[in-house]
């Protein structure tokens, strides 16, 4: 077998060679063509022809005829079917793809000279997939085809075209069937079956689906992983869908990525159905995923319906995270010792029954900025539920999230890190499991033995029915609060922002507006003075009481706020230390009386 080490050495066109009429079964002059254009080749190679036409009728996935098991791919397991391709050479793989059958007059080549294989509902697995014209008709095949190629290092890196359409693993009923994705090669959704360039496609309007939708029509006996991840592949522009997986491992319905790294991007992950990472399923593995839906996800009796990492550190980007349920904790994402980046994502309108509606971590140290958590439910911790961990959450909304104990966010014996936040609407309320207590706390936060940092964050319009409107702590609690606004939180029928219930917890409060006050340093009880606190406009207008009263020096002041917008220092108003302002959102000076802070300094 050639070293795919040397695959970059060998990059260049496969050029296929069929004499006309020559047949299936007629393939050693062609072989004996192709061998001498590859890496080990020689002009007397001997080839096998597949047998069997693809059907013309059922799922799009059909390769009638082709038995065995697939070529040993890195990065994941084999598996076996009834009709995966089977190719021993990149010879049998030009006869598997009709090359014998094609022909052209006057012995004339076709050339696969870009390798890039096209996919098509329309097209044929006897087809050479040259063009959409000629294209393969199963994504299975095609991968097929590819796996030979970049062992034979006829190509470094390979494409999958894939027009729109639905696409199965196996158009029988083995519930193991999956997509195994390959090293270097990366499959491209989102084609009408027109393109001639891989940037005229449109992945919106031309779906593209991957689907565990085999066997009967109910969900029972569909595929227990619709894809399975490998290092260095590519998943871009598809719709995952109906993977069942009620049998060990329990995991990965969607996509199942196990010491594997891929890159996925543009595509929707829905309505799969698992007990964990049900989405997707990440296992001692660093994908990156770009640009990604999770939705309509359900977790039986689990955890992470849009993903679940297991010692993972992925890369999550311009993703959203909505509708999905667990009936456990971690309804968008579930983190178990793992370290995850997560940016410019929302989380919305997710529901774990006992917390986490957005994300559940536990014992893991996740960096979040620039999110959204919306409407996320949960019993302990609407948005957030942090066990034993320590996340950084940056630049990040909690707007209308719910529960019975920490509306945005609860803290279990966890140190987390909140910096030019937002936390606005969210709401506890309810009563106790099993006891049915009536002690609903903690509107936007719940600590419970926990030290969280909150640094130029802003809480208004929380609720609590019992205690702390913004924050309940207790339980040897110790968080710290600095230059942050607490204002307009409601504790049952009247005003109560922070709560500490015993005398072994104290919340360290400096540089802050509390409305009611608060024990601490250069603490302020004047109404901050927002744009439109009902109409959640929370910027500062001029002359109120945070511009410049904030603590330069505070462990996570930044120099943007919550917008991005620079820190200024208003010439009018005094500086408490150093010039930034108390809150998420920092009062934006003129250039020609104020000046723009390019450094923090500390007085």
């Amino acid at each position: 077998m050639w070293n795919m080490r040397d695959a970059s050495r060998f990059a260049g066109p496969l050029l296929l060679l069929v004499a006309s009429g020559l047949g299936c079964g007629a393939t050693d002059n062609l072989i004996g063509a192709v061998g001498a254009h590859l890496p080990g080749g020689g002009s007397g190679g001997t080839g096998q022809a597949m047998a069997g036409d693809a059907g013309e009728g059922g799922d799009f996935a059909a390769v009638a005829g082709l038995a065995g098991t697939t070529s040993n791919v890195a990065g994941g397991p084999s598996a076996t079917r009834d009709d995966a391709p089977s190719f021993e050479s990149v010879d049998d793989a030009a006869g598997a793809s009709g090359a014998g059958d094609l022909g052209s007059a006057g012995g004339a080549p076709i050339a696969i000279d870009d390798c890039v294989i096209r996919v098509s509902p329309l097209g044929n697995d006897n087809n050479p997939g040259k063009n959409f014209e000629l294209a393969l008709r199963t994504v299975q095949h095609a991968l097929g085809v590819a796996n030979v190629l970049i062992e034979r290092a006829a190509c470094s890196s390979v494409e999958l075209w894939v027009a729109a359409g639905t696409y199965t693993p196996t158009t029988g009923t083995d519930r193991s069937a999956t997509f195994q994705l390959i090293p270097n090669v990366a499959l491209f959704g989102g084609f009408a079956g027109t393109e001639s360039a891989r940037a005229q496609r449109n992945v919106s309007a031309h779906v593209t689906t991957l689907s565990g939708e085999i066997g009967a029509s109910d969900q029972a006996d569909n595929s227990y992983h619709v894809v399975t991840g490998a290092d260095g592949a590519t998943l871009d522009g598809f719709t995952v869908s109906g993977g069942y997986t009620n049998e060990f491992p329990y995991s990965g319905a969607g996509m199942y990525n196990v010491s594997a790294s891929p890159t996925v991007t543009n595509c929707t992950f829905a309505n799969n159905v698992a007990n964990r990472g049900v989405g997707m399923y990440n296992e001692s593995a660093s994908p990156t995923v770009t640009g990604c839906t999770f939705t309509g996800n359900t977790a039986m009796f689990g955890y992470g319906a849009g993903m679940y990492n297991s010692t993972s550190s992925p890369t999550v980007t311009d993703c959203v995270f909505a509708d999905n349920d667990a009936q456990y904790s971690g309804a968008g994402m579930y983190n178990d010792t793992s370290s995850p980046t997560i940016a410019n994502s929302t989380f919305s309108g997710n529901s774990g029954l006992d917390g986490g509606g957005g994300i559940t971590n536990y014992h893991s140290s996740p960096i979040i900025t620039h999110c959204r958590f919306v409407s996320n439910s949960g019993y302990a911790g609407g948005a957030l539920d942090n066990a034993e961990s320590s996340p950084t959450v940056e630049s990040s909304t909690f707007d209308g999230n719910r529960s019975y104990l920490g509306g945005a966010t609860y803290n279990g014996a966890s140190s987390p890190r909140f910096s030019n936040c937002v936390f606005t609407r969210n709401s506890v309320s309810g009563t106790a499991k099993f006891t049915g207590e009536n002690g609903a706390s903690g509107g936007a936060l719940y600590n419970d033995a926990s030290s969280p940092v909150l640094t130029n964050c802003t809480f208004t319009n929380n609720s609590a029915s019992i205690s702390g409107g913004a924050m309940h702590s207790e339980n040897s609690s110790a968080p710290v609060v600095t230059n942050s606004i607490f204002w307009g939180d409601l504790q049952g029928d009247g005003t109560g922002e922070i709560v500490d219930t015993d005398s072994s917890t104290t919340t360290t409060v400096r540089h802050s507006i509390v409305q009611g006050g608060a024990s601490g340093s250069a603490t302020i009880s004047a109404d901050p003075l927002f744009v439109d606190a009902i109409g959640g406009d929370l910027h500062l207008v001029a002359g109120s009481p945070a511009i410049d009263a904030g603590d330069s020096c505070a462990n996570g002041v930044a120099l943007s706020d919550l917008d991005g917008q620079a820190r200024w220092d208003i010439s009018s108003a005094p500086n408490a230390a150093g010039g930034v302002d108390i809150g998420a959102f920092e009062f934006q000076g003129t250039a020609e009386f104020d000046s723009e802070l390019g450094a923090l300094t500390c007085p």
